[in-house]
This record gives structure tokens, C-alpha cells and sequence, in this order.
């Protein structure tokens, strides 16, 4: 038979939160600023917009508060195998292993959408390249950067590569007759904000898509020349709606290296 904790195992439990919740969001900061460090040279890039600090505190509580109650869980659980007498060692790890996995095994990827009367918009992050979506009246799901067939976890572009800026589960595209129309203005500055490429519509001349068949826009972006080694780029990528006033707006900055 079970008791209920007395006021000093509540008081420990809730040490115990506050120190899982100080420990999950210090480490999902220090993770920022990480990639901050490592993808812009500048830890404190991740910081720069408000709602990148609501995503991480989001982020850090939430997992504080599954590991919590995941110790809580096991706790409870090991109190009541003691109590049948069974040995509970290897069947309180194996359970432990299985819902930590659960909770270390999603995509770093963080987003946040608000609808003003008719208007949507919002804004889509992906910590791990550093590649972000802003939109308004149309909207994409995921984000992500791919180079030969495989999606990145990283900005570092090799000189004469050619890599993609997809936008994936596209919504809110105006459609007439069944058809949709897209354009896609690619535009590359270097650290001194010189413009080195500008393409006002890569789509002209073949913007017109079947509404079914549009699950994703992608935009091809190539390296080379003016671009150095080394040196990093800043790639923005802007798809809009041609029959309606929606938009989405990619921004991703790269370091271009030499080929491995």
C-alpha cells in the first residue's frame, strides 16, 4: 500500500525540480551558444531575435519537467518492486533507457505562429544549421538544408558545392483553377554585406504549379566564385504567393570551406 509523501519528500521533490529545471534550461543556453560559436562565429547570434529566448526557456522547461517526472516515475516504480521483493535493477534501466531515448531522439527545431484576423504568420528555426523561415499568409512545416541527397546538421558548405533550401508541408498558397503560382528571389551578401549574387525570380517563366502537386519549395543555391574559403555568407531566399499577398523568407549564413 502506497503513502503519501510526507512534507519532507515533497520538499526534496521540489528541489529536485527546480534543480532538473535550473540544469535543462542552463544546458539548452550553453548548447546555443555553442552553435552560436560554431555555425556564425558569433555565440550570441542565437540570442538575437525574442523568440528565439521563448524557444529555449520553452524548450529547457519542457524537458525539465519530462525528466522530472521520469524520476519520479522510476522512483515509484522501485519502491514497489522492493516491496514485492523482486529485483528491479535491469527492468529500471531498460524502462529508463527506453523513455530517455524517447526524449534525446526529435529534431532540433523550433517555431512559433500567431493568426491577426485573417493574417498568419510566424516564424520556423532550426537550431542545427542555423537556417530560418519567417512567413506570412502561407506557411511551411519543417525546414531544412540538404547537399547530395542528405539533410544537413551543419552550415558548412565545400567551395563548388551546390546545396538546397527546402521548405517542407506548404500551406496557404492562393489557387485558381487548380493551379498555384510561385516565385523565388535568391540573394547571397559577404561578411561586409557586399551582395555577390542577386537573382530577383529563379521560378520566371515556370511559376505555375498543379495546387496537389506542390508539397515543398526548394531553392538551389550554388558555390563558387567570388566566394572564398573559409569565409562566411549570408543566403536569403524569399518564395511568394504570385496569386495572393503570402510569403516565406529563408535565411541561412554559411561557412564556405574547401572540399574535404
Amino acid at each position: 500500500m502506497f503513502r503519501l509523501p510526507s512534507i519532507s519528500q515533497k520538499s526534496k521533490q521540489r528541489r529536485r525540480f527546480w534543480l532538473l529545471l535550473f540544469i535543462c534550461n542552463g544546458t539548452v543556453l550553453l548548447v546555443n551558444l555553442f552553435i552560436g560559436l560554431l555555425l556564425h562565429g558569433n555565440p550570441f547570434v542565437p540570442f538575437s531575435e525574442g523568440e528565439n529566448w521563448t524557444a529555449m526557456l520553452l524548450a529547457g522547461t519542457v524537458l525539465g519537467s519530462a525528466l522530472f517526472i521520469l524520476n519520479t516515475a522510476l522512483s515509484l516504480f522501485e519502491s514497489l518492486m522492493q516491496k514485492t521483493g523482486r529485483k528491479q535493477g535491469p527492468l529500471v534501466m531498460l524502462c529508463g533507457g527506453i523513455l530517455l531515448l524517447s526524449l534525446t531522439s526529435c529534431e532540433i527545431e523550433t517555431g512559433s505562429r500567431v493568426q491577426v484576423k485573417s493574417a498568419v504568420q510566424g516564424s520556423i528555426n532550426n537550431a542545427a544549421t542555423g537556417l530560418r523561415a519567417v512567413y506570412r499568409n502561407m506557411e511551411a512545416e519543417r525546414v531544412k538544408l540538404v547537399m547530395n541527397d542528405e539533410v544537413l546538421g551543419h552550415a558548412d558548405i565545400p567551395l563548388g558545392e551546390k546545396f538546397y533550401i527546402i521548405n517542407e508541408g506548404i500551406k496557404g498558397l492562393e489557387s485558381k483553377e487548380g493551379k498555384v503560382s510561385v516565385g523565388c528571389s535568391l540573394q547571397i551578401t559577404d561578411e561586409n554585406g557586399t551582395i555577390i549574387l542577386n537573382e530577383p525570380d529563379l521560378f520566371q517563366g515556370n511559376d505555375v504549379f498543379n495546387e496537389k502537386e506542390v508539397k515543398y519549395l526548394r531553392c538551389a543555391v550554388s558555390t563558387g566564385l567570388p566566394m572564398e574559403a573559409e569565409y562566411y555568407y549570408t543566403v536569403k531566399a524569399k518564395f511568394w504567393d504570385k496569386y495572393g499577398d503570402g510569403f516565406i523568407d529563408n535565411t541561412v549564413r554559411i561557412r564556405s570551406i574547401n572540399i574535404p
